[in-house]
């Protein structure tokens, strides 16, 4: 079957004959018959019944009418987007999920004005999922969180520390700083999808807090509000933390790097052009949450 017998098909129903859909089409009427023939062979059926100057659908032509138009508008849209993309560039770069989409969108943006012929396609996930992607090819750049050196091309822009985050009318949201042990038995929120969870369960466990997790959650945006609802406290980058109270803990030191991870196959343009979209952008959310973070007054 092919996309010129679906034309010639449904340029007969449109126009309810062979004499005025080749004319329409400007092809001969023998050829024009001869593909409708093939078709209805390949087919094993007819799709056109009546005279040679009125024709029209079968009961099966019709049907058959019904998604040949829909495979030939889907055709001619592709054709028409992949006209308008033409000269345009695709890239595709994977964003840490725990990362603000304040901090995504900002990305897009700046990338947008350093190269305007660049199609950007964000995909999320985890540092391992990134990490796998990079690997296999089917992203060009994460900007993600590591906290070691990696194969490739690793540009750590910042860190930041992981702090506790808690109400603004909580006791402790008070306190210059809070030690991990004030934290036991507390109703506690747990990110159990935080790329240095086992390291802050093992720091923890380390300095013998007993966590009473009330609720288990892989969604930031859940997690936060389960502390704006007085569900309890969780342990967060203080980037992810808007409205809340972001407190130092004491005797934790945990941190996260910040950065973007570059594959080998883009040219050094852009890698210069992502690495200062991806700085700006994280620089600029960094700074925007420490405004909407309640600041503490007193030492506990």
């Amino acid at each position: 079957m092919k996309l010129q017998q679906l034309r010639y098909f449904c340029a007969v129903v449109q126009t309810g004959s062979i004499t005025n859909a080749a004319c329409k089409l400007r092809v001969s009427q023998p050829a024009l018959s001869t593909a409708l023939k093939a078709l209805e062979e390949e087919l094993g059926g007819p799709l056109l019944e009546g005279k040679r100057g009125e024709m029209r659908p079968t009961l099966q032509g019709e049907l058959f009418h019904a998604k040949a138009a829909r495979i030939l508008k889907e055709c001619d849209a592709a054709k028409v987007e992949f006209k308008r993309c033409q000269g345009q560039r695709r890239i595709k770069v994977g964003v840490l999920s725990t990362i603000k989409l304040q901090c995504v969108t900002a990305f897009q943006r700046n990338l947008a004005q350093l190269q305007p012929d660049m199609d950007v396609a964000l995909r999320e996930g985890s540092v391992d999922n990134l990490l796998a992607r990079l690997s296999d090819g089917s992203i060009d750049a994460a900007i993600l969180a590591l906290n070691m050196a990696s194969s490739g091309v690793w540009i750590p822009i910042l860190e930041e520390p992981i702090v506790l985050a808690c109400r603004p009318d909580d006791g402790l949201a008070a306190c210059t700083s809070v030690n991990v042990q004030q934290l036991s038995g507390r109703p506690f929120i747990l990110r159990s999808h935080c790329e240095r969870s086992r390291d802050a369960h093992d720091i923890l466990t380390a300095r013998g807090v007993l966590l009473n997790v009330v609720l288990k959650t892989n969604q930031d945006q859940r997690a936060l509000e389960a502390v704006h609802s007085v569900m309890g406290i969780t342990i967060a980058p203080v980037s992810l933390i808007t409205n809340l109270s972001a407190i130092p803990l004491e005797d934790f030191g945990l941190t996260r790097t910040l950065g973007i991870h570059l594959s080998a196959r883009i040219d050094q343009r852009l890698k210069n052009d992502m690495i200062t979209a991806s700085a700006a952008a994280l620089i600029e959310t960094m700074e925007v949450e420490s405004k909407n973070t309640n600041t503490p007054t007193r030492r506990c």
